[in-house]
């Protein structure tokens, strides 16, 4: 089977975050090269074409079993995080904005997220059927 996404289309999953976000789960290359259908060789002459997705690719590897599950648990149980943006006045007759504005933040609750949960427990379960052989 030959690549199911183009070049392009990986580069916008990249640009959109979904692969660090996978990555970021504990997702490894693996896992995702095979989602997204993709043949080892086809995979491993992206990573020399794009090296936007060698870095995260390198991400992945370097992401120990430790850190995933730990941000697994994190995203599980949910987790309070502080959003920052500017706020500029704008003059409603020029449309100018109307000095630097003022920075705000705000404190956000990200809910816990159950298929973290799934994702945590399936990991120890793989790691605990591995110890086991």
């Amino acid at each position: 089977m030959g690549f199911i996404l183009n070049r392009e289309q990986i580069r916008g999953l990249i640009n959109e975050g979904k692969l660090a976000e996978l990555i970021d789960l504990g997702i490894t290359e693996q896992q995702i090269r095979e989602a997204l259908s993709i043949r080892k060789a086809d995979w491993n002459k992206m990573k020399e074409d794009i090296p936007e997705l060698k870095e995260l690719c390198s991400k992945a590897s370097g992401l120990g079993y430790l850190e995933a599950q730990a941000t697994l648990l994190k995203r599980a149980k949910g987790y309070y995080y502080t959003e920052e943006h500017q706020e500029i006045p704008i003059d409603i007759s020029s449309g100018k904005p109307i000095g630097s504005g003022k920075l705000i933040k705000e404190k956000k609750w990200c809910p816990p997220d159950p298929d973290s949960l799934n994702k945590l427990l399936s990991m120890q379960l793989l790691a605990s059927l591995k110890e086991n052989d």
